[in-house]
């Protein structure tokens, strides 16, 4: 079974979302922050960090590299969830592990899932 560790702090979406991933077949982890989740990377070596970023597709980088720097890891696929209106492939940030930022707003649990599917894949 694939791990996700998601790092979100919203009660209401990190039932929607972990009900999903658990239903698709995946183990989940919850992080309320990014420092518990620099922990939890080394306590559950996930396969996908789907971190939550209430501000720019920058500001959730530099989040993942503080994380990757704390939980002394090179490599680790990641989805960003966040408010953009746009899912994207993020090929313009420079890093050996797969990224996508999918927006909340336009993007159902279901379809979530279906881009962890292609990172995991």
């Amino acid at each position: 079974m694939k791990k996700i560790l998601l790092v979100e702090n919203d009660a209401f979406l990190i039932n929607v979302y972990t009900q999903q991933f658990r239903k698709s077949g995946y183990s989940t982890t919850i992080a309320a922050n990014r420092e518990i989740a620099a922990i939890r990377i080394k306590n559950i070596n996930p396969d996908l960090l789907i971190l939550d970023s209430d501000a720019s597709e920058e500001d959730a980088f530099s989040a993942l590299r503080k994380i990757k720097e704390d939980a002394g890891i090179k490599e680790l696929k990641m989805l960003v969830l966040s408010g953009f209106n746009k899912t994207k492939q993020l090929d313009d940030f420079s890093a050996p592990f797969a990224a996508v930022c999918v927006s909340k707003a336009e993007s159902t649990a279901e379809e979530i899932v279906k881009e962890i599917e292609k990172l995991l894949n």
